[in-house]
């Protein structure tokens, strides 16, 4: 059950998974001036919902198995949207610059890989592709075995930061089949709302080239493409406004997601 009050620009939000129960409030600025603004507050609600099933399942008797250096979802074709692109590109502008140049350099040297295996093209336009050809695309990739480039010892360097999609993607089966996720033996857990679907509906506020989708290795291996945030002055919106739509929104993709995931689809495209 999810219970939410909304006040203005914050909402308090309850779930309940049986006696337990996960609180926490999200908020956004009194004007939004751009989806940077609406960032934080999306993942603190995807981190929210993923705490409420990780409740759920344990409760179920049947508890998440990701942990801390178990990295093999981490070699997936990762989506983001513009403005985590941004966000990413700033978290590794603040990197000392020794760790910058290795990160940077793991990127680039994934793209030439993906260049050398012809995926390219499809991994630039993935955005643009029918879950079919996602779903196709992200087998070839797996299958290549490139990690992220944030990955260090099977472990996420960068977890506060993470992209809503890491975020979002929990299983429950044995650890040994995330390394063969076509094989059938991978269980995802499905949450109650997906906060980077709601995100990147409320990108129409902002232009149509924030709902664009960028694979997170270019949107490191490419950072000068995605820093600054751009500013326009008629794109603002009220915030209670923002944070009433990214709620809604959140929902209504819960139920877009289950068709998706009936279809066969990988969390990650």
């Amino acid at each position: 059950m999810i219970w939410i009050l909304r006040r203005g620009t914050t909402a308090d939000l309850r779930l309940s998974a049986g006696p337990r129960r996960r609180e926490g409030t999200v908020c956004v600025p009194e004007t939004v001036e751009s989806l940077d603004d609406v960032l934080p507050a999306a993942r603190d609600l995807s981190d929210l919902l993923a705490d409420h099933v990780t409740d759920a399942a344990e409760r179920a008797g049947t508890p998440v198995s990701c942990t801390k250096g178990c990295g093999a979802c981490c070699r997936q074709l990762v989506p983001l949207l513009p403005v985590e692109a941004r966000h990413l590109s700033a978290v590794v502008d603040d990197l000392p610059e020794h760790r910058r140049a290795v990160v940077r350099g793991r990127a680039r040297a994934v793209v030439e890989a993906l260049d050398g295996a012809g995926l390219l093209a499809s991994v630039r336009q993935v955005g643009e592709l029918d879950s079919r050809e996602r779903r196709e695309l992200g087998a070839s990739y797996f299958e290549l075995g490139l990690s992220c480039p944030f990955l260090e010892d099977e472990a996420c360097s960068i977890h506060a930061d993470r992209p809503l999609k890491c975020r979002d993607y929990l299983v429950i089966n044995d650890p040994m089949h995330c390394r063969e996720p076509l094989g059938g033996g991978v269980v995802g857990v499905a949450l109650r709302g997906h906060s980077w679907a709601a995100l990147r509906e409320l990108a129409s506020v902002f232009g149509a080239d924030e709902k664009r989708v960028v694979p997170l290795v270019l949107a490191v291996a490419e950072a000068e493409s995605w820093h600054p945030a751009p500013k326009a002055a008629d794109a603002t919106a009220p915030g209670q406004d923002v944070l009433a739509r990214l709620l809604a929104a959140t929902v209504e993709a819960d139920r877009t997601e289950h068709v998706d995931e009936q279809s066969g689809a990988n969390n990650h495209q």
